[in-house]
């Protein structure tokens, strides 16, 4: 199994060409570093190093992996942020059911205010009468949560209606 620790440690050692000199600038020994390539080698079944005169060089594999290794901990970086942007409150979406009085001449001004606020946060204005909003938005929200609270008790089952 690939891990994050892995991958970062070998960028690493691509960026700074020297086992010794990437355990430095990662805060760790140069055993550790070595340990943590030759996990990922073994993982991946491919060489990634070649020793080359004091320092080392990456084989084709490893030039292939640095590629793929900095996409990969570019993707996790952009999730926790996205994560931490949700958890914030500074991400995900909103949707808002009204009248036509309220959709038209009320909400607007007030989901403005909320978009300046929360640039991050997807608003959708549903207007409707209160019964087809109540058919359209609110049961299928609360089909869901009942859904996911029953999915989250222990013995628990449900059927979906069809």
């Amino acid at each position: 199994m690939i891990t994050y620790r892995q991958l970062q440690t070998f960028l690493a050692v691509a960026r700074a060409g020297s086992l010794t000199l990437a355990a430095r600038e990662l805060g760790a020994s140069q055993p550790t570093v070595s340990l943590q390539i030759k996990a990922l080698s073994q993982a991946l079944a491919i060489e990634l190093v070649e020793r080359s005169g004091r320092g080392l060089r990456l084989t084709p594999g490893g030039e292939a992996l640095t590629l793929y290794a900095r996409s990969v901990l570019d993707g996790l970086r952009a999730l926790q942020q996205h994560v931490a942007a949700l958890k914030g409150g500074q991400a995900g979406s909103l949707t808002v059911g009204a009248s036509a009085t309220a959709g038209g001449y009320v909400l607007p001004a007030m989901l403005s205010r909320f978009r300046s606020r929360f640039p991050g946060i997807e608003v959708q204005l549903h207007v409707d009468n209160p019964e087809h909003l109540f058919r359209d938005l609110v049961a299928p929200a609360k089909a869901r949560r009942s859904a996911r609270e029953t999915a989250a008790r222990p013995g628990a089952w449900s059927i979906p209606r069809s």
